[in-house]
């Protein structure tokens, strides 16, 4: 469990700063979650240690439509569109240099499940559109989906997901690609979320 303390501490602090009292160490969580100390718990039955850290978690979308263009087929690109960060169920991250990504801007690197979906379409009959993650502008070719339009002009349903090590300032952000064309890919829905996983 955290408990938190009403001492004197540091002034202006960023996410994931310590403080070191009398032999206890404090956590800066953040403005919603203040300073806290971590507990470790063990068990009487298993002697595992379980550490309490800050939370992290966030997660973006766009619902407006956006249009993607200048790529070659099978090359995939960043959407170069902005998404929307949910602040208030977001701790930990924020938008990145991409305008669709999820950015760790605490001091500690974290281990987290990071989920991506789009729905897109793109003239010129079916088509074959596919995702990925790219994390700080790197390509993950393991995290890519395929999907095809039933119907001209249809959309395709793209979904990824995979975890993820964000050191401090790292980001994660989705690309897309048309196998089919080099048409414009109109992005019609998508959204970016990050889930810290216990160590």
């Amino acid at each position: 469990m955290t408990t938190p303390y009403p001492q004197s501490f540091p002034s202006n602090p960023d996410p994931g700063d310590s403080y070191s009292d009398g032999g206890t160490t404090f956590i800066y969580g953040g403005s919603q979650v203040g300073w806290y100390r971590s507990e470790i718990v063990l068990s009487n039955t298993d002697p595992i240690k379980v550490i309490q850290t800050p939370a992290f978690y966030g997660q973006a979308g766009r619902q407006t439509t956006g249009t993607i263009s200048g790529f070659n087929a099978g090359e995939f690109v960043s959407t170069g569109l902005a998404a929307t960060l949910d602040t208030g169920n977001t701790r930990g991250l924020a938008i990145g240099v991409d305008p669709f990504s999820l950015k760790n801007i605490t001091k500690r690197t974290v281990r987290a499940l990071v989920f991506g979906s789009i729905d897109a379409s793109e003239g010129g009959g079916t088509n074959k559109l596919g995702i990925r993650l790219a994390k700080n502008g790197v390509q993950l070719p393991e995290t890519e989906c395929r999907a095809q339009t039933a119907l001209a002009g249809g959309e395709a349903k793209l979904v990824t997901n995979w975890m993820i090590t964000f050191a401090p300032g790292d980001e994660v952000a989705l690309y897309i690609t048309s196998f089919t064309s080099t048409n414009p890919i109109t992005l019609g829905r998508g959204r970016l979320v990050v889930t810290k996983v216990q160590p």
